[in-house]
């Protein structure tokens, strides 16, 4: 889904306001408290909304092509699902003090119970369905679950109708955020994918993608 951002010194209702000003204003950077308060004060209500980098963003709601991708994907990890974890669909995940996304998926280790009190930290796997939001997931976002140490980050890209696969998080200070990938690697519709968390397990990308 596409992604924009809101606004970082601001509620949403006045960003026409700062995009028509000329000279750059001061930014503020949200904190997870802070986002979390303007949630609790309604200031984003109805808008489906995450915390990136201190950044507020609006997420578009979701075509057909879309929601149908997630509906295959769920399915697929469903299926090769290990014992001991459960999958996570469109819940937050806590990579940083002002970095809260909220990935398509997130598969995590434990029971559901496990996170009454808190979200995940971290995950074994993050899957994000890209369409109009394929730049944002491919390029920003692996720095982000590099950072919160999740050993594999997909791009399942419906436009191109592959799977982006990023491998390895490491510490570089040269990367955004200081945190990249040490491989990634691009699995055409007819390819095959094991997750790193079951390797025993074979997806054909195909599974994942709707039919046009």
């Amino acid at each position: 889904m596409s992604a924009t951002i809101l606004s970082s010194a601001a509620p949403p209702n006045v960003t026409p306001l700062l995009s028509a000003v000329s000279e750059p204003l001061p930014r503020k950077l949200w904190t997870r408290d802070e986002y979390y308060l303007a949630a609790e004060q309604g200031v984003f209500d109805g808008q489906r909304v995450e915390l990136i980098e201190g950044e507020i963003i609006s997420m578009a709601p979701q075509s057909s092509e879309h929601f149908s991708g997630i509906q295959f994907v769920s399915r697929v990890l469903k299926r090769v699902l290990p014992p001991d974890c459960h999958v996570r669909q469109q819940g937050p995940l806590q990579v940083s003090e002002v970095s809260e996304p909220e990935p398509d998926f997130c598969l995590v280790r434990g029971a559901e119970d496990d996170y009454v009190k808190a979200h995940p930290t971290s995950a074994l796997l993050v899957v994000e369905v890209a369409n109009t939001s394929l730049e944002f997931d491919r390029k920003l976002k692996p720095h982000l679950y590099a950072e919160a140490i999740v050993p594999e980050y997909w791009v399942l890209d419906l436009l191109n109708r592959q799977l982006h696969v990023f491998r390895g998080p490491l510490a570089d200070a040269a990367a955004p955020g200081g945190h990249r990938y040490e491989t990634s690697q691009t699995i055409q519709a007819d390819g095959i994918v094991s997750p790193l968390a079951v390797p025993d397990a074979t997806i054909c990308v195909q599974e994942m993608l709707p039919n046009r």
